[in-house]
């Protein structure tokens, strides 16, 4: 499987692909992955404050059960 406007190796050997044409095309695609991985990278460090904030979330809410566990003692 090929990626998408990527031509197969038989494509370039049958129709004698010229390496102007991969090398643009190479280029689009570097593009693209590069900017898939920022977009990644930015979802990455959202869920991570997400993740500290569930865990600072979660420590209150154990002192508060501790809490309510003591009052009912």
């Amino acid at each position: 499987r090929h990626l998408p406007q990527i031509p197969s190796e038989e494509e370039v050997v049958n129709n004698r692909l010229n390496i102007g044409q991969m090398h643009y095309l190479q280029m689009l695609k570097i593009e693209e992955l590069t900017l898939y991985t920022l977009q990644q990278q930015k979802e990455i460090e959202s869920l991570r404050a997400e993740n500290e904030e569930l865990k600072q979330l979660r420590k209150e809410l154990d002192i508060l059960m501790e809490m309510v566990g003591n009052i009912g003692q």
